[in-house]
């Protein structure tokens, strides 16, 4: 999770966030200055440049968080949602930049309740003029986006009170097993298929999957599930057989 604002800063897509989804202004617009401080940031640490840019990520923090209270549209509140995500990411994560105060309630709260704002207004029914490629990624992306709120939010509590708690709502979030289709280029995913119910697990299961090495090519995502929900790394689980085999 640390490299999210790394990635953001190069090409603005993470394991989250996915750039062919966005060409709204009111989104660009959101990214674009998240990805400036992603920028600045990964430029003085390159440079081992003393610079203090913590007032600056709270301060754009407390502003989108204020922006997707009231949003234009679902989109805007997805990109609002990932944009705090990637700030908060360097508010708890980097050494640079990360408050070594103690414990807040109000960022566990605040990372709880983005996630769960999004489970919840997230649209039954995606509009006729995605292409099947941009549907999956939106709805794919809305899942991710949810996980990494709840990881983040995890990540803190053990950071700060060295122990985290894991709900029955994370465990059960619904997650597509076809990791691989997000990398995939614009032209192998024209065709992508909807999610069915054969390619969707909840997280808790998919991570046991991973455990118990039945999925193969595991995505940087897939890794970061597996040391979230059972604090393991991808070489600590055995290779799936053939037989075993499940695509992802």
């Amino acid at each position: 999770m640390r490299r999210f604002p790394i990635e953001f800063a190069n090409d603005m897509k993470t394991p989250f966030i996915h750039p062919d989804l966005y060409h709204s202004a009111e989104a660009t617009n959101v990214f674009q200055n998240v990805q400036t401080l992603c920028r600045l940031h990964a430029q003085a640490s390159q440079e081992d440049t003393p610079t203090c840019l913590t007032p600056l990520l709270r301060q754009r923090s407390a502003e989108i968080l204020r922006k997707s209270s009231r949003p234009a549209s679902f989109q805007e509140l997805l990109a609002c949602t990932q944009s705090l995500l990637i700030l908060q990411c360097l508010l708890i994560l980097d050494g640079e930049t990360a408050d070594d105060g103690p414990y807040s309630e109000t960022v566990s709260t605040m990372l709880s309740h983005v996630g769960r704002r999004l489970w919840q207004q997230a649209p039954t029914q995606l509009s006729h003029i995605l292409s099947p490629r941009e549907a999956w990624l939106f709805a794919e992306s809305v899942r991710r986006t949810i996980i990494v709120a709840f990881m983040l939010r995890s990540v803190y509590s053990l950071q700060k009170r060295n122990y985290s708690v894991r709900t029955p709502f994370v465990d059960s979030l619904p997650f597509d097993v076809r990791t691989s289709l997000w990398d995939a280029d614009h032209a192998s995913g024209d065709d992508t298929a909807p999610a069915s119910l054969e390619s969707m697990v909840s997280l808790q299961q998919y991570s046991t999957m991973i455990e118990a090495g039945t999925v193969h090519s595991i995505s940087p995502f897939g890794a970061l599930i597996l040391a979230a929900c059972k604090g393991k790394a991808i070489s600590d689980v055995p290779y799936p057989s053939a037989t075993d085999y499940k695509a992802c």
